[in-house]
């Protein structure tokens, strides 16, 4: 656990090669067809419908209604992308087969996240063994 600390405090740090930049860590778990990533959460935009009341007058008479508007705001959510658009790979470089995944995640485990699957020397020797590397495809 502290070489995964201490891992993390050189990413974040930036005292890793430009290939590492793009690498961070996360407690990741899988949840049915998902892995879920609760660490940074990324940005969403939800509409919800809120009650505004007023007073309106029809035909002379004074009455209060309530009018639902909709109305737009960003909110944090953690990150859940489908098992199909990951690929897991282990410190050697080797794919992990996709069907042990939900067995090797079942509970909140440190993993590597990176954009393209590059981790540098620098990186992967200070990490445990046994450490995922986890890469989310995009999706179209």
């Amino acid at each position: 656990m502290l070489r995964l600390l201490f891992a993390a405090a050189v990413l974040a740090l930036g005292a890793t090669t430009a290939a590492a930049d793009s690498v961070t860590i996360h407690l990741v778990a899988v949840e049915g067809d998902s892995l879920t990533l609760p660490g940074p959460a990324r940005e969403v935009s939800v509409v919800e419908q809120v009650p505004v009341t007023k007073v309106v007058v029809v035909n002379g008479v004074q009455r209060t209604v309530t009018e639902y508007v909709n109305v737009t705001r960003s909110v944090m959510r953690a990150a859940n992308v489908k098992l199909k658009d990951v690929m897991v790979y282990d410190l050697d470089g080797l794919r992990v087969d996709p069907e042990k995944l939900p067995e090797l995640l079942k509970k909140p485990r440190p993993v590597v996240v990176s954009s393209d699957g590059k981790v540098s020397k620098a990186v992967r020797d200070i990490l445990k063994d046994g450490t995922l590397i986890v890469v989310v495809t995009p999706t179209k």
